[in-house]
This record gives C-alpha cells, sequence and structure tokens, in this order.
C-alpha cells in the first residue's frame, strides 16, 4: 500500500504534490492544515487520515483529533502534529501511544523531514509541505506491507 504522507501545509497545497501522490491509495496528514481547502484538494487525490496541529483554527481543531490511531495494510500506524516531543520523553509517548509502541510513528511540526528507524519503529516527519523558515518543501511515500519492514521516501517539491 502506498500512502501520500503530509505535513504544516498551512493553507497551501504545492501544485507538485498531485502529480507526487498520484495512484496512492490514502493521504495521512500530520496537522497544521489550515482551512479546509486543503482537506478538499487533498481528497480529490485519495481518501484523507488528519490530525489537528498547534496552529489549525477551531473548524479543524473540533473536526480533526489530536492522534490517529489506523490499521493500514496490516501495519499499526499512529499518527499526531509536535511527535518530536514525544519522541524526546517515552514516558509521555507510551502514555499517548499506549503499551505497544506502533510499527509507524507519522509527526509533523518541525518542518524538517525526517525519515529513521527507532528500535523497530519507523519514525517518519515528511517535513513542511509549504515552504518555510528557509527550508524546502517536502513530503513523503510512505510504503507498507505486513510481510516487510515499513520503508519511507522523503520528496523534495
Amino acid at each position: 500500500m502506498r500512502i501520500g504522507v503530509i505535513s504544516d501545509t498551512h493553507g497551501y497545497v504545492n501544485p507538485k504534490v498531485f502529480d507526487t501522490f498520484k495512484g496512492v491509495e490514502k493521504i495521512m496528514h500530520a496537522g497544521d492544515i489550515g482551512p479546509m481547502d486543503v482537506i478538499i484538494e487533498l481528497s480529490a487525490i485519495a481518501p484523507v487520515i488528519a490530525v489537528r496541529g498547534n496552529m489549525d483554527a477551531a473548524d479543524i481543531a473540533t473536526r480533526y483529533p489530536e492522534n490517529q490511531r489506523v490499521q493500514l495494510a496490516g501495519v499499526d500506524v499512529f499518527m499526531t502534529h509536535n511527535g518530536g516531543m514525544l519522541l524526546r520523553n517515552p514516558a509521555m509517548f507510551a502514555e499517548r501511544c499506549g503499551s505497544k509502541r506502533p510499527e509507524v510513528f507519522i509527526w509533523g511540526h518541525t518542518h524538517r523531514p525526517e525519515s529513521k528507524m527507532i528500535d523497530g519503529m519507523l519514525s517518519l516527519n515528511p517535513g513542511s509541505a509549504k515552504p518555510m523558515l528557509d527550508l524546502p518543501s517536502s513530503v513523503a511515500i510512505l510504503t507498507l506491507d505486513p510481510k516487510e519492514v515499513p520503508r519511507a521516501e522523503i520528496i523534495m517539491l
């Protein structure tokens, strides 16, 4: 299963996202969405699973949870916005995610892309889809297969 992973759009969907996410089965948005128009645009590509971010206004904050835990292609995926804080604090991570660590942990907030394995868990931050803070725009493609280790590719837009 191919999944488009995006974060920190802040109301802007880079036109390159449409080609980059062509053929994905789902899109996961790790918060700081901006207006609902972003979700509508992304939904034209594939169904969207989203969480709210710290910059999201009430219409998004009341519609989307702080965390999402889903099974995709038989893989346990947990998504939140400010995941860096959780990665630095194992007790807080366990409190938020539960005693069973997810196989994939998706997060945003820092605007810096990162994909790495941490004790058997793929930690994935797609970076910011909106160029900000002198950082380039980026997204990720997550590939899930229950018979393989999850893998992600960071794509600079």
